[in-house]
């Protein structure tokens, strides 16, 4: 599926600079053999993470916007897209390897943080790209 579509806008760059780097070790492959993988890096979160409101990710962000509303008795967070896209998340080190939806983030953190409320999924917004659990490289 890499490069079989248009680009997802805000995350342009960064999937350019991913499928530089997946074509050049495709290309040292062909010419070299060497075997070279490009590990592509997963969704991080943690302590030490950013949990700004206008630009953390989406984990962080989900539990400052949960844990806000829970102090102020009121439990509404817009979510972008629909929340079924795919993604792997890493808790700063330890990966599961396998991907959860977008929507799977907002329900475990109201769970924990203990709310009740509906969530509310902005389609206008974009879901971002589809997938990217990716594995790695395979040899030609």
């Amino acid at each position: 599926m890499l490069c079989s579509g248009a680009l997802e806008v805000a995350n342009e760059p960064y999937a350019i600079a991913k499928i530089v780097a997946i074509k050049l070790c495709e290309s040292y492959n062909r010419q070299y053999d060497p075997h070279y993988r490009f590990v592509m890096p997963t969704n991080l979160y943690g302590q030490g993470d950013k949990f700004h409101l206008d630009n953390s990710r989406i984990t962080p962000g989900l539990i400052r916007c949960s844990h806000e509303a829970k102090m102020a008795g009121v439990w509404s967070v817009s979510i972008w897209g629909r929340g079924y896209i795919m993604r792997e998340f890493l808790h700063v080190n330890v990966g599961t390897g396998k991907d959860v939806t977008i929507r799977d983030i907002p329900e475990t953190i109201k769970a924990v943080v203990g709310v009740q409320g509906a969530l509310v999924f902005d389609v206008d917004k974009s879901d971002g790209c589809a997938e990217k659990f990716a594995g790695c490289v395979k040899d030609e």
